[in-house]
């Protein structure tokens, strides 16, 4: 962009351009396979601490209804 925040015409245009480049080009589908390969050894290596993750959220989604069934005003 040209020193301000925002954008010119010729800002938008360079934009599309480049997005529609890496679209037609398979640069996007490209880019995304290899991060999707990138992140599931990810995945499988902390596959238990995404586990307990899951499992405290969990938790904490039943207390926070409780307490706000515990507080909210009576209908």
């Amino acid at each position: 962009m040209s020193g301000s925040n925002v954008a010119t015409a010729e800002d938008v245009r360079q934009a599309t351009f480049d997005a529609r480049c890496q679209a037609s080009s398979g640069y996007l589908r490209a880019l995304y396979d290899a991060e999707w390969e990138r992140q599931i050894p990810l995945l499988h290596d902390n596959a238990d601490a995404l586990e307990r993750v899951k499992a405290q959220n969990a938790a904490y989604e039943k207390r926070l209804a409780q307490s706000i069934g515990d507080h909210a005003p009576e209908r």
